[in-house]
C-alpha cells in the first residue's frame, strides 16, 4: 500500500489542509488590501472592473496573484512528475509541505501595506500548490483550499442517498461537509488571528502544515 494511501489520503489531513484554506484566504483578504488567496474566481472579477475603469496598479493587484496561482499549480505537476518512480528522503507530498511552508514564512516578514501584492501573490502560489497536490482522499475528491466543488460534491452525493438509499453515498456526503466545516472554522480563525497578530497570523498555518509534515514523517518510518 501507497505511503499516500494511508497518511496524506486520510481526511484528517482533508480537514486540516481546508482549515489552512480558509485561513489563509481571511488573511490575505482582511489583512492584505482585499485579495482573495485561494478564490481566483472573485480577482478574476476584480481584475476585470480595474481594467474597465482603467486601473492599472488594481490590475496588477489582482492579476500577480492569479499568475502566482498558476504557476503553483505547474510546480506541484512538476514535483509529481519527476517523483514518479523513484525513491527519495522526502516523499513529494512532504517537499510540498516544506515548500508551502517556507512560502508562508515570508509572509511573516511582510508588514501590512505596501508590499500587499507580494504577500498576496506567495500566499496564491501556495494555495495553488496544496490544491494540486492534496485532493485525493479517503473516498472523494476534494479541493482543500475553496469550496464551490466540495458544496457541489456534497448535494450530489446527498441526492444519490435520498433517491437510492446509497450509504456509501452518504459518506461522502459527510466527508465533503466535514471539509467545508472546517474550511469555515478556518476563515474565523484567520479573521480573529490576523486582528490580532496582523503578519504573523500566518504562523498558525505553519504550525499545522509542520504538525502534518510531522506525521507524514513519523508514518513514513513506522511503515
Amino acid at each position: 500500500m501507497k505511503i499516500s494511501t494511508k497518511i496524506n489520503e486520510t481526511m484528517l489531513f482533508a480537514f486540516l489542509l481546508s482549515f489552512v484554506g480558509g485561513f489563509q484566504d481571511a488573511y490575505s483578504y482582511v489583512g492584505r488590501q482585499h485579495v482573495f488567496a485561494n478564490a481566483q474566481t472573485g480577482n478574476l472579477i476584480l481584475l476585470g472592473i480595474n481594467a474597465l475603469s482603467g486601473n492599472i496598479g488594481g490590475i496588477l493587484h489582482y492579476l500577480l496573484p492569479l499568475s502566482f496561482f498558476s504557476i503553483g499549480i505547474l510546480i506541484a505537476c512538476i514535483l509529481r512528475a519527476n517523483s514518479e518512480g523513484t525513491k527519495k528522503l522526502f516523499h513529494w507530498h512532504q517537499k510540498i509541505l516544506i515548500i508551502e511552508m517556507l512560502l508562508l514564512m515570508v509572509n511573516v516578514f511582510i508588514p501590512f501595506g505596501k508590499y500587499d501584492i507580494l504577500a498576496n501573490s506567495i500566499i496564491s502560489l501556495s494555495c495553488a500548490i496544496q490544491v494540486e497536490a492534496f485532493q485525493h482522499f479517503t473516498n472523494i475528491n476534494a479541493a482543500t483550499t475553496m469550496c464551490i466543488g466540495n458544496i457541489k460534491g456534497s448535494m450530489e452525493n446527498l441526492f444519490k442517498f435520498i433517491y437510492d438509499k446509497d450509504r456509501e453515498s452518504f459518506k461522502k456526503f459527510i466527508s465533503y461537509i466535514g471539509i467545508i466545516l472546517f474550511f469555515a472554522i478556518g476563515a474565523v480563525a484567520g479573521v480573529i488571528f490576523t486582528h490580532f497578530l496582523m503578519e504573523k497570523a500566518i504562523l498558525v498555518c505553519i504550525f499545522i502544515l509542520f504538525i502534518l509534515l510531522i506525521l507524514f514523517q513519523i508514518c513514513k518510518i513506522t511503515n
